[in-house]
């Protein structure tokens, strides 16, 4: 499976690149249920749990495609190709920044109901930092956006940390005089500006850039409004959202 963990990587890499938030992955390989070679044009799809199409991709000349999630779900994958018969996996859960490696086989001959085969799971490692800041609980629960440390290392290498926040949508960098750069939020046809904490220290975010490099970051915490700022920060909630940068050095104190 060494192709598909090299296909798998290239997509992460690529995907983390394109778009700083959190991705779900499921590398396929789909192969001749009677001769074991790989097919080719198999159309594979992520399948929820009222059978609606969640992700759809074709497999390459070596029987591998990459399927991106939108969400965590629990799946089954459909294999289909014209001279097979449809082939559908059972349920499997993949969880929020997994990628997963998984193999089919598909019949010319009778319909099959194929389980699945799940040769391997991978997660970015999580930081003692944010469990202990139960960055993940929120991640889970909240209707804001996470970044971590994985998503920031993976991004065109930001000269700057308020450039990882260029492709949230709903966020806007305004200049300001000089080469500084203010993070702000479109609210209602206009741009507002949030509220800042660093390890929980509220400071102006105009300043971001000159106090913190994107290297030092651990994670980033980002609530649009203030119904999806969390109990913990509502004295916060002031009409422009908030934005929550943990460090390596919350680790110190």
């Amino acid at each position: 499976m060494t192709a598909l963990r090299s296909l798998l990587a290239s997509a992460l890499l690529a995907l983390a690149a394109a778009s700083p938030l959190s991705a779900q992955l499921i590398g396929v390989r789909v192969l001749d249920r009677a001769t074991g070679q790989p097919v080719p044009e198999v159309t594979v799809e992520a399948l929820r749990a009222n059978d609606r199409s969640a992700a759809r991709a074709r497999t390459d000349a070596q029987g591998y495609a990459v399927l991106q999630l939108p969400e965590p779900l629990e799946v089954r994958l459909r294999a289909s190709r014209v001279g097979y018969q449809t082939a559908t996996s059972s349920a499997f859960n993949v969880e929020l920044r997994q990628a997963l490696e998984t193999e089919m086989r598909i019949a010319s001959g009778e319909v099959v109901l194929e389980p699945l085969t799940v040769t391997a799971r991978s997660t970015p490692p999580r930081s003692p930092v944010l469990e202990r800041e139960e960055f993940y609980q929120r991640e889970r629960s909240s209707q804001g956006k996470f970044l971590t440390r994985y998503e920031i290392q993976n991004m065109v290498v930001p000269t700057g940390a308020t450039e990882i926040f260029s492709a949230i949508p709903g966020i806007r960098l305004q200049q300001t005089g000089g080469r500084g750069r203010v993070v702000t939020i479109s609210r209602g046809g206009r741009n507002c500006v949030p509220q800042l904490l660093i390890d929980e220290a509220p400071m102006p975010i105009g300043d971001l850039d000159r106090f913190i490099q994107p290297a030092q970051i651990a994670g980033v915490e980002i609530y649009r409004s203030d119904t999806e700022i969390p109990i913990r920060w509502a004295a916060y909630r002031k009409g422009c959202g908030l934005i929550v940068v943990w460090t390596e050095v919350a680790a110190r104190r």
